[in-house]
Parts: C-alpha cells; sequence; structure tokens
C-alpha cells in the first residue's frame, strides 16, 4: 500500500499549538478518521488510484468498487455516486496538507515572529504537495476540472488560508508600525495565487518540484503583506 492511500489516516504525533494558528489551519477541513482498511477509506483511496491512471470522467463505479475490492452496494452505503466519492477524496486531500500545516506550526515557539510562521506555513505546504501528490493533485488539479461541488469545497478550503494570512499581518503590526494596511480582498489573492502556481507546476514539472518553488510564494506572501 502507497503512503497516499495511508496518509489520510496518519494521526498528528504532535501537540496541538494552543495558539489561533493551529485553528486556523485546519478550519473547515475536517480531518478524516477512516481506517485505509475500511470500506469507506479503500474507496476514496481505489478513486484517488483510478483518476489518476484513467482521469476522473474515464473512471467509473466498476473500476472503483474493483479497486477498492468491495461491493457496489458497499460502495452505496458509504457514498451517493462517483460525484460524492470524488468530492471526498478532495476533503481528504485538504485534510492531509491542513494536517501537516498545523503539525508544523505547532512545533514553533509561541514567540515565533510572523514571517517565520508564513515561510513555515508555504514550506510545508510545498513539501506535502510533493510527499503527498496524489491527494494533492486531487485538490489543485483534479477539482478545477470537474464538478462544481468538488470546485466549491476547493473554493471554501481557501477561507481559513486567507484567514490565517489576515492574522499573520495584523500581528505584523501590532509590533511594527512600519508595515502597511492591506485589504482583506489583496490578501485573498495569496492562497489563489500560490494555488494556481502550485498547479501549473505540477502539471508542467511534477509535484516533486514544487517545493523549489517555496522561496518565491514567501518571497511574494511577505511583499504583498508589506513585510518584506
Amino acid at each position: 500500500m502507497t503512503s497516499d492511500r495511508k496518509a489520510f489516516m496518519r494521526p498528528s504525533t504532535t501537540r496541538c499549538e494552543s495558539l489561533h494558528d493551529s485553528d486556523l489551519a485546519d478550519r473547515r477541513a475536517a480531518v478524516r478518521t477512516d481506517s485505509p482498511s475500511s470500506p469507506r477509506g479503500r474507496l476514496i483511496a481505489a478513486l484517488v488510484e483510478c483518476v489518476e491512471e484513467k482521469g476522473y470522467p474515464a473512471t467509473t463505479l466498476g473500476d472503483i468498487v474493483a479497486a477498492a475490492r468491495v461491493s457496489r452496494s458497499t460502495f452505496y452505503e458509504h457514498f451517493t455516486n462517483k460525484e460524492h466519492c470524488f468530492v471526498e477524496s478532495v476533503h481528504t486531500g485538504i485534510a492531509i496538507l491542513a494536517q501537516r500545516v498545523r503539525a508544523a506550526l505547532g512545533r514553533l515557539p509561541r514567540e515565533a515572529d510572523p514571517r517565520v510562521r508564513i515561510a513555515c506555513v508555504i514550506t510545508t505546504f510545498c513539501d506535502a504537495v510533493a510527499d503527498e501528490p496524489r491527494f494533492a493533485r486531487m485538490v489543485l488539479v483534479e477539482s478545477a476540472r470537474v464538478e462544481r461541488a468538488a470546485t466549491a469545497v476547493r473554493v471554501l478550503a481557501m477561507d481559513p488560508i486567507t484567514e490565517m494570512y489576515r492574522h499573520f499581518h495584523a500581528r505584523a503590526r501590532a509590533v511594527d508600525p512600519l508595515v502597511p494596511p492591506v485589504s482583506s480582498e489583496l490578501i485573498a489573492l495569496i492562497p489563489d495565487a500560490i494555488s494556481e502556481r502550485t498547479r501549473r507546476v505540477m502539471l508542467t514539472e511534477g509535484a516533486h518540484a514544487v517545493p523549489a518553488s517555496a522561496p518565491l510564494f514567501i518571497a511574494f506572501t511577505t511583499a504583498v503583506l508589506g513585510m518584506d
């Protein structure tokens, strides 16, 4: 079984940070608790594998249940249709990324500078994409190509990230009066821009190449927030 199939079950081994940052990192991205050996967990992992091999439109319900080694009746015990299973796989990918960011923030000291926190979030995100390419692809690539429901999930996942950047910016302004005000609309463009560039890198070079973009993403974010 690949690391991707087990990833959404990987528990966090670090303590939850008491600061607001950890909550922001995981808001609206509910962590799935399905065992990778459970029927539901196997179905999600099977869909991810099938989509990677054949693409979402060509993937059939028969493909999914065959790869998961369960019956069609078992599939319908957990999902209403293929789209529902796909949306849940996107949720799972979001949870993987959120867990990684939350754990990384939890390892930082309480007094860590907002710039350090921004670098931590972006570097962790890029590394997670490289480490979990199948689920990252579901979130960043496939969800943009298919049903509106999956796209809506991905868009909703950007909200807590935007809020996190607003939080970091507010903390930076509180200690440094030279940090300028930045509109909420402009801050909201940060995760959108990073997500789009990450998607492009994944499509042209592969997920393994994403971490090399981390320094550029960090410089871009701090510049937008007036913290460079």
